[in-house]
């Protein structure tokens, strides 16, 4: 990785000539673990990566969050590949293996224009090259967020893509059509016209051999979401198994990575019981297959794996209703994990779910009191409060104490105005709802609460800059229940 700033790599590749490799992560993130476990520990990985000028911002500092509005970061991972003038490429997307991610790499080093460019060229008529369409297959649409798009519909703009790639590129072709599939399903408003077409073009998918081994992650994880929105109830059966047959021949294959194998376990089980009753009706072989596959898996993962492995392996457990394995593997998570908050925070969850409202908290409470580094305290301690007003809005004395927390953690960290804009207005939004929903017993109490906090904030901002003070963080932070307790 390149040692030195951001600002300072990008003249280092304006100046060699190279292309500009960004990886943007966090500690706590299970698909960041897998992509390093996975790609960035493999020797043609490494010996790619110099040929460009790598920058690794996957740590806890109060920089990335600039960062991250600076390069339109949504989730993680995100890998950003720019030319060396500093010209966004591609964002890579996740669920590749090393032979695919190397193939994205070398395109890179082989100037194909910006995914930008590509998409207006296809739409245009305008001559595109097979490498243009590998390229355009390799994007993390999901991420795109209008980077190449712009205020185009994504999911039109993959089906036009995916309806013009040459049929001999099958593989990019497979790919733009299931990143439209997925698109489709997590669209509330998804039009249902388009199901029989994304029906009959995912079978004929799954009868090539060739395309499912190149797919075989995003197949994973969207079975279940498959099975129940896309096929009807005629087709659910048919579709089901043949996804069940995919991913038990795929995971029993020795010769993938387990960290692979792990996912595509956690797809069985979720496309498994995806439907109405589906859990009674799984056999005591198949149970057995299952939690050998998944036991198995556990063992064989490495100290680089076990973050991202047991993330998905207990999941595994918990859609089969086995919860007690389900918190033996959290607690192992917890045990092992050098963010062991994100299993005390999924071991909150499973009390969530069974209705342990107090038990739940808890378990919110103490992974926020176990994480280190600036940004990730703050997210977690910005859920920790929306979650206490959400599940608890009784406690007043309670979201008090934790939102003075809160506040004081990040109005002591550099630059706290600008980094967190976001945190601080979701903050007052949940803050301004609790206090509106107030009935007449504890109207008082609650409104005295939010009168506190804002003398806090007020406190803080007077000790700001001047040219800092103007931010919306001190401008707008808990103001309208003030004007109406006044009124």
């Amino acid at each position: 990785w390149f040692d030195g700033d951001v600002d300072a790599a990008f003249d280092a590749a304006a100046e060699l000539g190279k292309p500009v490799f960004l990886y943007f992560g966090a500690e706590w993130c299970p698909y960041c673990k897998e992509l390093q476990a996975t790609i960035f520990k493999r020797e043609r990985f490494i010996a790619l990566s110099r040929q460009f000028v790598p920058i690794d911002l996957g740590g806890d500092s109060e920089d990335n969050i600039r960062y991250g509005d600076r390069f339109n970061v949504y989730g993680l991972p995100t890998v950003i590949v720019f030319s060396p003038q500093g010209e966004e490429i591609t964002r890579i997307a996740g669920g590749l293996d090393m032979e695919q991610y190397a193939g994205v790499l070398e395109l890179a080093l082989n100037k194909v224009r910006p995914v930008r460019d590509l998409v207006l060229a296809v739409q245009s008529g305008a001559a595109v090259s097979d490498d243009d369409w590998r390229l355009l297959g390799a994007y993390s649409w999901g991420q795109d967020k209008g980077q190449a798009l712009g205020e185009q519909q994504a999911q039109a703009v993959l089906r036009e893509l995916a309806a013009k790639c040459p049929a001999r590129l099958s593989g990019p072709q497979s790919r733009l059509l299931l990143a439209a599939l997925e698109l489709w399903l997590d669209d509330d408003a998804r039009d249902p016209a388009l199901a029989d077409d994304y029906l009959n073009r995912l079978n004929t998918l799954l009868d090539d051999e060739a395309l499912l081994q190149e797919n075989l992650v995003s197949l994973a994880s969207s079975g279940a979401r498959m099975v129940t929105t896309l096929a009807g109830k005629e087709q659910q059966p048919l579709l089901q198994e043949k996804l069940l047959g995919l991913y038990a021949a795929a995971a029993d294959n020795q010769r993938l990575d387990v960290l692979i194998r792990a996912y595509l376990l956690r797809g069985w089980a979720e496309t498994a019981t995806a439907l109405p009753g589906d859990r009674e009706k799984l056999s005591a072989a198949e149970l057995t297959w299952i939690e050998a596959r998944t036991d198995a898996a556990i063992d064989q993962l490495n100290p680089y794996q076990q973050h991202a492995g047991l993330n998905s392996l207990w999941q595994v457990y918990y859609a089969l209703g086995m919860e007690r394995e389900a918190r033996a593997t959290l607690m192992e998570g917890i045990e092992v994990s050098r963010s062991p908050y994100y299993f005390l925070s999924s071991l909150a969850y499973l009390e969530r779910q069974a209705g342990n409202t107090q038990a739940a908290l808890d378990w919110y409470r103490k992974a926020w009191d176990a994480t280190t580094g600036p940004t990730t305290r703050a997210r977690w301690g910005l859920g920790y409060v929306s979650r206490l007003v959400a599940m608890a809005p009784q406690d007043i004395d309670g979201i008090g104490q934790s939102s003075r927390q809160l506040i004081d953690e990040l109005a002591t960290q550099t630059g706290w105005l600008q980094n967190y804009q976001r945190g601080f207005a979701r903050l007052s939004d949940v803050l301004l709802a609790w206090s509106g929903e107030a009935n007449e017993a504890n109207r008082d109490r609650r409104l005295e609460v939010i009168a506190r906090l804002q003398q806090q904030m007020n406190g803080y901002c007077v000790q700001a800059d001047e040219g800092a003070r103007d931010a919306s963080t001190c401008t707008s932070f808990l103001r309208e229940p003030l004007a109406a307790q006044s009124a």
